[in-house]
């Protein structure tokens, strides 16, 4: 881990003592590591962005791949098809840069409670095997292009997957305690990092349905495999955002009936926000208020169906106090004061080292100010 060392710092040679010189020689490694990465990245991007494809696996690893000891031993490589997935969960977001909310969501959502009743109903619910796309779109609907690079981002992401994945390894070993423990191990879910073209979720799933990516593993008949259920994993606000119907309403009318294909296979998972000091929607009850309203129909004529929640085709998961005021805006904050305390506060240890050392928002580095 690069830690508190920068890289101007980090002497190819050291001529300190062994561990010392351990110290740096792991440095340089994972600096080494991490620039490949970024250039990868960069290649990668180019390509995608010059071809019809409208999604793209950028890398993807086993959480099982991480050793106890140092999370950066963990190596992106190419996409090995080795298993159909039952249940894809899709963590999408800006990733700008990824914090400890994003990873809180996927642990809370692919890692329920070891109570036997949650255990036997997420397992229905959700098909096992499980995998996760962490997913970045370069046209996002909501937001304008600003640092970091894109390609810095995916870095990011991928520091984030590796993180993530140390903790499901940990999480796991605290499950082992509980007789009636969730059915399986978190050490099997694989990690993909992703983009896509499309700025709109219900496009989002069409393209990587599209792709066949994830609907083509160990089948003779290509056709026989209708691929896996899409579960989007995201917050109360971009909910909102994706149920505002001046989005659709150029092309569709009504115009959420833009969503109808999605559900009828696919769900999502939204998190409510934890800030009970919010005015508005912000408190948890006002943000349930809503919900209701939207079962009993206040909704319909601009399409949204009240079968889409009474159905459970959206579902609402209550998540821990480390969501609450962590965002990607405060983390950009705390980078330009230097404040790299607050900066690991925000972040998991890999992505605070990355966002140190790599300067995704150094202007010198993007060409534009924060």
């Amino acid at each position: 881990m690069p830690g508190d060392v920068g890289e101007s710092s980090v002497p190819l040679k050291s001529t300190g003592n062994h561990q010392s010189r351990n110290k740096n020689e792991a440095c340089v490694d994972v600096m080494l590591l991490w620039r490949s990465h970024l250039k990868s990245n960069a290649q990668q991007l180019s390509a995608f962005l010059q071809n019809p494809a409208l999604f793209h696996l950028v890398s993807s690893i086993a959480a099982h791949s991480p050793s106890n000891d140092d999370t950066n031993n963990v190596k992106h490589h190419p996409f090995s098809k080795d298993g159909a997935p039952g249940t894809l969960f899709i963590l999408d977001s800006s990733f700008n840069p990824p914090t400890r909310a994003h990873i809180a969501l996927a642990v809370s959502a692919l890692c329920p409670r070891p109570s036997s009743e949650e255990a036997r109903a997420h397992t229905l619910r959700y098909p096992k095997p499980h995998r996760l796309l962490m997913l970045f779109s370069v046209h996002n609907a909501t937001k304008s292009p600003a640092p970091a690079a894109f390609e810095q981002r995916l870095g990011m992401m991928q520091c984030a997957s590796t993180d993530l994945a140390w903790l499901w390894q940990k999480t796991e070993k605290e499950y082992e305690r509980y007789p009636q423990a969730p059915d399986g191990s978190y050490s099997d879910v694989h990690i993909d990092v992703g983009v896509t073209k499309e700025p709109y979720y219900h496009d989002k799933t069409r393209a990587i349905e599209d792709s066949g990516i994830y609907s083509r593993f160990d089948t003779s008949d290509e056709s026989a495999s209708p691929g896996p259920k899409h579960v989007h994993l995201i917050g109360w606000d971009t909910f909102m955002r994706v149920l505002d119907p001046k989005y659709y309403e150029d092309k569709h009318d009504p115009p959420l009936s833009a969503l109808d294909h999605f559900f009828t296979k696919h769900e999502l998972l939204v998190t409510l926000r934890a800030d009970e000091s919010a005015e508005g929607d912000g408190t948890l009850r006002e943000q349930r208020n809503i919900l209701d309203s939207f079962k009993r129909g206040d909704k319909q004529k601009e399409g949204l169906q009240p079968e889409w929640l009474t159905e459970n085709k959206i579902n609402v998961l209550d998540q821990g106090e480390e969501s609450k005021l962590v965002s990607s805006t405060a983390v950009r904050n705390a980078v330009q004061k230097q404040d790299w305390d607050l900066v690991r506060k925000y972040c998991t240890p890999n992505v605070a080292d990355w966002v140190k050392e790599m300067r995704p928002y150094d202007t010198e580095e993007t060409g534009e100010k924060l």
